[in-house]
C-alpha cells in the first residue's frame, strides 16, 4: 500500500438515499401519505429503490411499484435515470477528490497508471462508472461484491491455528500523522495546552510504513507523562485527537537530571504503544594501568646459545645421511664384482 485516500461520509448508500428521498416526497404529493411514519413502509420502499437502482445498470427508464405500502395504499412512479444522476451530482463531484488524495500521495504519475480497479455495489450505477473513466481507464477484473469479504476470509485463516493458507505479506502505511507530547521540566502552567504539553513532535509521519518504532531521548529527574495525539482531525471519523496518555515512573531519586530512552511502536494495525522506558547512568570508574615488564639481557644470550646447539645438531644429523649413502654405494660396488 502506497496511500490512502477516503471520504467517510460518502458511499453507495448515500445515492440510494437519493432515490429514497425523491420517492418519499413523491408519495406525500401524489397520494398524501408520509411512509417514514411507519418503519414497515421504510423497509419496503428501500428494497424497491434497490432493485430500481439495478434496473438503471441496464436501462435508462425504470418504474417503481409497491403494494399495499401503507393504509392499503399502492404506489406507482416512473423514474428516469438522467433525473437521477442529475439529483446525484453533488455527489459524483466529491467522489473524485478521494481518487485525486491516494494518486498524489503515492508519488506517481497518474499517465503510468494501466488501470482503476472498481469494487463494491456502486460499481453498477453508471455515472459511477463514467465520473471515474475521466481519471483514467476503470477495471472490473474482481467480483465486485466478494472481493472485500474474501480477502477478510484469507486473512482471518491465516492468523487461525486451524487452517493452513499461503502466508500473503501486506505492507501498509500510516494513514495520519501521529505526534507525542510532553510538559519541558521548567514549563509553567501558562505553557501548557488542554492535554498538558508544553512541547510536541511528529514521531509517525503520514505514509511511513508500519509497523516502525521510534527511540526518543530524555533528561528527567522525576515522572513525566507522554501524551499520544494525531496532528489533525479532518481524516478521523469523530473531533478528538487524542490517543492516550503514557507515565514514566520509578526513576532513581537523584537531584540530577538523567538520560531516558523512551521506545515508541506504532503496530501494523495502527496502535501507538510505548514499548520500554530505561535509564542510562554514567559512573566514573578508575583503572589501573599494568606496568610494564622488564627484559633481562641473561635470557637472551641463553636463547643463542640453544639456538646455535640446535644448529650443530642439524648439521651432524647431516652428515650421519651422507655417511651413510657411501655406505651402501660401496655395498652395491661388491655385490656387482662378485656377479662378474
Amino acid at each position: 500500500v502506497l496511500a490512502h485516500g477516503f471520504d467517510r461520509w460518502l458511499g453507495t448508500r448515500d445515492f440510494d438515499k437519493v432515490m429514497f428521498n425523491h420517492f418519499v416526497d413523491a408519495t406525500k404529493t401524489k397520494y398524501k401519505i408520509d411512509i417514514t411514519s411507519k418503519k414497515k413502509a421504510i423497509i419496503r420502499l428501500k428494497k424497491s429503490c434497490e432493485k430500481l437502482k439495478k434496473v438503471f445498470s441496464v436501462n435508462t427508464y425504470g418504474s417503481l411499484y409497491v403494494e399495499c405500502i401503507m393504509n392499503d395504499i399502492d404506489i406507482s412512479f416512473s423514474y428516469k435515470r438522467a433525473d437521477f444522476e442529475a439529483s446525484c451530482a453533488d455527489l459524483l463531484a466529491r467522489l473524485i477528490v478521494p481518487v485525486q488524495e491516494a494518486i498524489s500521495l503515492s508519488g506517481i504519475d497518474k499517465a503510468k497508471f494501466s488501470s482503476f480497479e472498481i469494487i463494491g455495489g456502486g460499481c453498477y450505477i453508471p455515472c459511477i462508472k463514467e465520473t471515474l473513466q475521466g481519471i483514467g481507464k476503470v477495471s472490473q477484473t474482481l467480483n465486485a461484491f466478494e472481493a472485500v469479504a474474501k480477502g477478510c476470509a484469507i486473512r482471518s485463516a491465516m492468523l487461525s491455528p486451524k487452517f493452513k493458507v499461503r502466508d500473503f505479506q501486506v505492507t501498509d502505511v500510516n494513514n495520519t500523522a501521529i505526534s507525542l507530547g510532553w510538559a519541558q521540566p521548567k514549563a509553567t502552567d501558562s505553557d501548557l495546552d488542554e492535554y498538558g504539553t508544553s512541547k510536541r513532535m511528529t514521531v509517525f509521519k503520514q505514509g511511513e510504513v508500519v509497523p516502525c518504532k521510534k527511540l526518543l531521548k530524555f533528561n528527567r529527574s522525576k515522572r513525566f507523562d507522554i501524551v499520544a495525539l494525531y496532528n489533525s482531525v479532518d481524516r478521523l471519523p469523530t473531533d478528538e485527537n487524542l490517543i492516550g496518555r503514557f507515565t514514566v515512573k520509578k526513576l532513581p531519586s537523584k537531584k540530577q537530571d538523567i538520560l531516558i530512552e523512551v521506545r515508541a511502536k506504532l503496530t501494523k494495525s495502527g496502535i501507538v504503544e510505548i514499548e520500554s522506558a530505561r535509564y542510562a547512568e554514567e559512573v566514573m570508574v578508575e583503572v589501573k594501568e599494568p606496568k610494564p615488564k622488564k627484559v633481562s639481557p641473561k635470557k637472551d644470550s641463553k636463547k643463542d646459545d640453544s639456538g646455535s646447539k640446535s644448529d650443530s645438531t642439524k648439521s651432524d644429523a647431516k652428515d650421519d645421511d651422507t655417511s651413510k649413502d657411501t655406505s651402501s654405494e660401496s655395498k652395491t660396488d661388491d655385490s656387482a664384482k662378485k656377479e662378474t
